[in-house]
C-alpha cells in the first residue's frame, strides 16, 4: 500500500508560499487541502521552504501529542514536517496544511484555516502500513483547483 501527498506550489510571496495538496492512497485521490510554507530562500535554515522534489515520509506523533508527517532525506535540513499551524511564522520551513486560505489576523498575508483538523485527517487517512512519499512541485496558476483557491 502506498500513500502519496502531492503538493503543488501555486504562488510565492515575499513571506510565504501557497500550495494545493492532494492525498492519494494507492493512486486514488482521497483528500484535497491547501498548504502554507515559507518562501524559497535557497533552503536556508528556519526561513525557507525545502526544494521541490520527492521525499520519503513517515507518520509521526510530536512531543506535544499532535499528529504530523515527518519528511526524510531533506539534507542538509532536518525535522521537516507537515504539521498544523495557521500563519507563516508558525513554521521554520515545515508545511502547514489547511482547508482554505484566508487572512485570519488581518495583516494582508494569507493564512490557512482549520489546520489542526486537516493535519489530523491526512494522518488518519494514511494506513499505518502504507509507504509514504511527499512530492512537491511547482505548478502554473491556471492549473489550480478553484474550490481550494477561495479566499475568505
Amino acid at each position: 500500500m502506498e500513500a502519496t501527498i502531492l503538493i503543488n506550489r501555486i504562488k510565492e510571496g515575499y513571506k510565504e508560499t501557497l500550495g494545493q495538496g492532494t492525498l492519494f492512497i494507492d493512486g486514488i485521490p482521497n483528500y484535497d487541502f491547501v498548504t502554507l510554507e515559507k518562501p524559497n530562500l535557497h533552503n536556508t535554515f528556519n526561513v525557507s521552504s525545502i526544494p521541490a522534489g520527492t521525499y520519503k515520509a513517515t507518520k509521526y506523533i510530536r512531543p506535544n501529542g499532535n499528529k504530523a508527517i515527518l519528511l526524510h532525506d531533506t539534507d542538509p535540513r532536518t525535522w521537516i514536517l507537515i504539521h498544523s499551524g495557521n500563519y507563516f511564522d508558525d513554521s521554520e520551513g515545515c508545511i502547514l496544511p489547511g482547508k482554505r486560505f484566508g487572512d485570519m489576523n488581518a495583516d494582508g498575508i494569507y493564512d490557512v484555516q482549520e489546520s489542526s483538523y486537516v493535519t489530523d485527517m491526512i494522518y488518519d487517512l494514511i494506513p499505518d502500513e502504507a509507504e509514504i512519499k511527499v512530492q512537491i512541485r511547482l505548478m502554473e496558476l491556471w492549473k489550480i483547483k478553484p474550490h481550494l483557491a477561495q479566499i475568505t
